[in-house]
């Protein structure tokens, strides 16, 4: 997917990425706007009490 010309990570490597996670972990996408037009954001798993920045 791409946002103007920023190429996002694709719907298949997110499922992938949320297959993967156990039932106690989350992923969290965070897409930040600039005048309402988004702009790159972060993919993060949470782990407990720990979070892990994947993409971004």
């Amino acid at each position: 997917m791409e946002l103007g010309s920023y190429r996002c990570p694709s719907t298949d490597l997110i499922g992938a990425v949320h297959r993967h996670t156990n039932a106690t972990a989350g992923m969290r996408l965070i897409v930040a706007e600039q005048a309402g037009t988004p702009v790159p954001g972060v993919l993060l798993t949470n782990n407990g009490k720990a979070a892990t920045y994947l993409i971004g």
